[in-house]
């Protein structure tokens, strides 16, 4: 989210706005600034790419969606899957625009849904509940330096490898299905193996009471 210059919005049209920020800042400026009364659901996207597996990380689109729910509002990550032109939204649009109450009825408290179809026009493909799969980025970096001082770098197209999961999201678009994955918006603590509460001189909690 930006925090450290002004962002701008400006009305195109009724109901429509354009934000100069993230689509975090989106969901932001909309709660507080432009909108008189709290929604009932937000989509964010659609996006064009796949948000899949560990994508989600870095997402814009889903960052949009995780926003909202931080603010307790149902919300919807929506990305067409393809890494190249033409995109088809055709699939996506229609899976989400006939299925709003049901998935605005799936979506629980503390989390948003994410959703990634094929790049197709078939209104009718069918969907599968999936989880996040493993990313991993093979990525690339291009510099030079300039005569203000500073060295440019410039993330360019790399490589990425996903594992292969039954369940995973990016398995079900592979099987020209529509993703749909619940995803937590709270970072979660994993303690090793050997953890015990008095690791680094702390007290058991156990052991307090």
């Amino acid at each position: 989210m930006t925090l450290k210059r002004p962002t701008k919005i400006r009305k195109i049209a009724e109901n429509r706005y354009s934000c100069s920020g993230t689509p975090a800042d989106c969901i932001i400026v909309a709660g507080l600034c432009v909108m008189k009364e709290r929604p009932d659901l937000v989509v964010s996207g659609i996006n064009r790419g796949p948000n899949l597996g560990t994508d989600i990380i870095y997402s814009g689109t889903c960052g949009a969606a995780r926003q909202a729910a931080l603010s307790g509002v149902p919300a919807i990550a929506l990305s067409c899957a393809s890494l190249a032109a033409p995109f088809d939204y055709g699939a996506c649009a229609a899976f989400v625009a006939s299925r709003l109450e049901a998935l605005k009825a799936a979506w629980m408290p503390g989390t948003f849904i994410n959703i990634n179809g094929p790049s197709s026009p078939d209104k009718n493909l069918q969907a599968r509940w999936t989880v996040p799969g493993k990313n991993h980025y093979l990525d690339n970096i291009k510099s030079f330096h300039g005569s203000d001082g500073y060295t440019y770098c410039f993330l360019t197209e790399g490589k990425h490898e996903r594992e292969n999961e039954g369940a995973a999201d990016h398995q079900a678009v592979a099987d020209g299905l529509i993703s749909i994955s619940l995803i937590d918006i709270h970072p979660a603590s994993v303690h090793p193996m050997n953890w015990n509460g008095s690791l680094f001189g702390q007290t058991d909690s156990k052991e307090q009471q």
